[in-house]
């Protein structure tokens, strides 16, 4: 489904799509103990003891956004699930039954506090797309050359590969699609987002087209 939807808003609304067809009645959303930074598997874990029960998918995540000072417009899940029908994110629609305590809100929370954007025709342009958005960086201190990457990745040809073995893998960012497989399954946490600073000075946090808020 990364291959077939490398776009954030295209892979949100697949994901929608997706809940509309299993139709889930209850959503509970574990936030006892949470992950920020390098997130959603090398990150760091953080306790909130909050633990979220809705029969809305959006509302929830909505709610989650709110509880660590995130705008839930700015996360792709919440507006394309509401544009599916899905739910609502807004605040004013939302009932709260036991509220929000004040211990539960993080607002220094470490996460990406921009709204995300379409790829665009940006995307049948692949040198411009690694100056201007965030592309997965390999730390040669940390990897253990073990090649988890190269699995997971799901594009044909492999954006990532060895072109020696006893030095760590390196990305050919022309096939790169930024689906963060490979951040996600590293098991030694040596791969890290970077941001272009030709990106940054456009405006877009160097990070457009991360499919991971």
């Amino acid at each position: 489904m990364h291959l077939r939807h490398p776009d954030v808003l295209d892979f949100s609304r697949m994901l929608a799509g997706l809940h509309l067809h299993l139709k889930p009645r209850l959503h509970v959303l574990d936030a006892v103990t949470v992950m920020e930074g390098n997130g959603p598997r090398n990150g760091d874990p953080r306790t909130l003891g909050a633990l979220l029960l809705s029969e809305d998918p959006v509302a929830a995540d909505a709610t989650f956004c709110r509880l660590i000072d995130l705008d839930p417009e700015h996360v792709p899940t919440c507006t394309e699930g509401a544009g599916a029908g899905l739910g609502c994110w807004q605040a004013g629609e939302i009932e709260l039954k036991e509220g929000i305590p004040a211990d539960f809100l993080l607002s220094n929370f470490r996460v990406i506090r921009h709204r995300v954007t379409r790829d665009g025709l940006l995307r049948y342009y692949p040198r411009l797309r690694h100056l201007l958005f965030a592309h997965p960086v390999i730390d040669p201190a940390l990897c253990r050359r073990c090649g988890d990457c190269l699995r997971v990745c799901p594009v044909p040809d492999k954006a990532v590969r060895f072109q020696e073995r006893r030095a760590p893998p390196v990305f050919d960012y022309r096939r790169c699609i930024r689906c963060w497989c490979c951040q996600e399954s590293c098991p030694h946490r040596a791969i890290h987002s970077a941001a272009p600073w030709l990106g940054r000075l456009a405006g877009l946090g160097g990070l457009a087209g991360q499919g991971r808020a």
